[in-house]
C-alpha cells in the first residue's frame, strides 16, 4: 500500500518594503525649544510651535532661527498650518481659539471664540487648512469638527461624542488632502478616522502613536513615542514599516512630539527630548500618483469687505447697494459703498407711506423696493429712490373685499422672480401669496401644501429654475 503524503507548505506574505531609499539627514539642533507641540514646512519655512513657552517659532528651510511670535498671547498652543497662500494658522488651545499669522509671524486675525454654539470653539487641538482655504479645526473640547472661511466665516460642523463611527472621543490631530478628504486622529477611540468631501465617513485606519501627518500620496506617517519609532502606514491602512529607535544619535529619537510633511516630501519630527528637529527623505516605488484635485464647485464665503455701523433687523440688496431696516429709527437706510446715499421712511413720515415694524425686504434694480409691515399688515411698495408708489395686501382700498382674498396678517419674508412676481410669507394667515408687479393678488397656497401644514412661515426665496422655498419655522 502506497502512501501519499500532502505536505502543506505556509506562505507567510508580507508587504513590501516600506521605502526604497531612506536617509537620515542631519538634524537642526534647536537649543531654545522646551515643548513641541506640532510642527509644519511650507514654502521654505518651519513651524516650530512650542507649546510649553507658548511659542511659534519660524525657521528657516535650513533651520535658521528667523522669527518668534505669540508670547504672552498662546496658551498651550496645539497645532499648526500653512495655507496655500502661506498664512500660518495656530490652533491656540488654552485660549479656545485660531490665530492667523503671515510668513514671518507677523499677527493677522483670530478665528472664533470659546463656547459650544456652532462657530464656536472649545480647547482645539489641531487646525488644517485646504487647498481651497478652508480652514478646518478639530475642536476637541466639544469633539466636533467645524470648518470656516480664512476670513473666519462659520461654514459647518460634523461629529459629537461617542464611540461609534463619525463620532469622536478625545479628537486631536487633523489633515485634509487635495480631494478635501478629512482625516481626524480619534485618540479616546484609539483610531484615524477618514471621511469624504461631503464628510461622510469612509474608514478608520488603526491608531499606532500620539500624532501622524499626512502625505500627497495618502500615505500616513504616525508617531509612536513608546517605541521611539515613525510609523509609515498606506492609504489602504496596511502599516507598511517603520523607523527611528531611542537614543540621541542621527535617526534616534527622544520625545517626538509633531510630525509633518513638507513640500518636497521630506518627514520632518519634532525630536523634543534631543531638542532638535530630525529630517527624513524617503522614496517608495508604491507612490505612483498623488491624491488628485477635488474639482468640484464650492461656494465660499469671503469677507467681510465692509462692515456697516446700523442697528439693521432686515437687510436687502440691489446692485451695489444696500437697503437695511432699522426699527429705532422705523425707516430703510440705502448705504452705496460705507456712504449713506439716502433713507426711505422715518418717524416725521404719516399716511400710505407709514412703516411701522418691517418684516422683510427685497430690492430689484427693475421692480423697485418692496417692504413687508407686520405692523400695519400691509407691503409697500417704492422706488429705489425712495417715492411711495402703493399698498398691497392692506385691509384698506384694492383689497378691502369681504373675502380677504389677497389681504395679509403679520407678512414677514419676501422674493420676487425676473418677472416681477412677488411672493410674501404671509405668517399670521399661514400661507405664501403671490402679487403681480403692479401689486394685483395672483394666488396663494397653504396653510396646507400637500402632505404638509405650513405653521409659521416666516421667509421665502426664489431661485433661477424657477424653484421657491419656504422657511416655516
Amino acid at each position: 500500500m502506497r502512501t501519499l503524503a500532502l505536505l502543506a507548505v505556509l506562505s507567510f506574505a508580507r508587504p513590501a518594503a516600506a521605502y526604497d531609499f531612506l536617509e537620515f539627514q542631519d538634524p537642526y539642533p534647536l537649543d531654545f525649544i522646551q515643548g513641541g507641540a506640532a510642527i509644519a514646512g511650507a514654502n521654505n519655512r518651519i513651524y516650530w510651535l512650542d507649546d510649553r513657552k507658548g511659542l511659534l517659532h519660524v525657521l528657516s528651510a535650513d533651520g535658521r532661527p528667523l522669527a518668534s511670535a505669540g508670547s504672552g498671547k498662546l496658551s498651550s498652543p496645539g497645532g499648526v498650518a500653512v495655507s496655500p497662500v502661506g498664512e500660518v494658522y495656530v490652533a491656540d488651545t488654552g485660549n479656545s481659539r485660531i490665530v492667523v499669522y503671515d510668513r514671518d509671524g507677523k499677527e493677522l486675525r483670530v478665528i472664533g471664540e470659546r463656547g459650544s454654539d456652532p462657530g464656536y470653539l472649545s480647547k482645539p487641538r489641531s487646525v488644517a487648512v485646504g487647498f481651497d482655504g478652508r480652514v478646518w479645526v478639530s475642536d476637541s473640547g466639544n469633539e466636533r469638527v467645524q470648518v470656516f472661511t480664512s476670513e473666519g466665516v462659520f461654514l459647518f460642523g460634523f461629529g459629537g461624542s461617542g464611540k461609534e463611527n463619525g463620532l469622536f472621543n478625545d479628537n486631536g490631530r487633523i489633515a485634509v488632502d487635495a480631494m478635501d478628504n478629512v482625516f481626524v486622529l480619534d485618540e479616546g477611540n484609539e483610531r484615524v478616522q477618514k471621511f469624504d468631501a461631503r464628510t461622510k465617513h469612509v474608514k478608520n485606519f488603526q491608531l499606532h502613536g500620539t500624532d501622524f501627518a499626512l502625505d500627497d500620496y495618502g500615505f500616513l506617517y504616525m508617531i509612536d513615542p513608546k517605541r521611539s519609532k515613525i510609523k509609515e502606514v498606506g492609504p489602504d491602512g496596511i502599516v507598511l514599516g517603520g523607523f527611528g529607535t531611542d537614543g540621541k544619535n542621527k535617526g534616534q529619537f527622544k520625545k517626538s512630539g509633531g510630525i509633518a510633511v513638507d513640500e518636497h516630501g521630506t518627514v520632518l519630527i519634532a525630536d523634543v527630548g534631543n531638542k532638535r528637529l530630525q529630517r527624513v527623505k524617503l522614496q517608495n516605488k508604491a507612490k505612483t500618483e498623488r491624491v488628485r484635485m477635488n474639482l468640484e464647485t464650492k461656494l465660499l464665503v469671503t469677507g467681510p469687505t465692509r462692515v456697516l455701523p446700523i442697528a439693521a433687523s432686515v437687510l436687502a440688496a440691489a446692485g451695489d447697494e444696500v437697503f437695511a431696516w432699522v426699527p429705532k429709527g422705523r425707516q430703510v437706510l440705502v448705504y452705496k459703498g460705507k456712504d449713506l446715499a439716502r433713507t426711505i421712511g422715518g418717524p416725521e413720515i404719516k399716511g400710505e407711506a407709514a412703516m411701522r415694524s418691517a418684516r422683510g425686504l427685497v430690492a430689484s434694480s427693475k421692480w423697485g423696493l418692496y417692504v413687508s409691515d407686520a405692523g400695519s399688515d400691509k407691503i409697500l411698495s417704492f422706488g429705489l429712490t425712495g417715492e411711495h408708489k402703493t399698498n398691497i395686501g392692506a385691509t384698506e382700498g384694492f383689497f378691502a373685499s369681504k373675502k380677504k382674498e389677497g389681504r395679509v396678517k403679520a407678512p414677514a419674508g419676501l422674493a420676487i422672480n425676473e418677472k416681477g412676481t412677488l411672493y410674501l410669507a404671509d405668517a399670521g394667515n399661514k400661507r405664501v401669496d403671490a402679487f403681480g408687479p403692479d401689486g394685483s393678488f395672483l394666488f396663494s397656497f397653504g396653510p396646507v401644501v400637500g402632505p404638509y401644514e405650513l405653521v409659521n412661515p416666516v421667509s421665502v426665496a426664489w431661485d433661477e429654475a424657477g424653484f421657491l422655498y419656504v422657511l416655516d419655522t
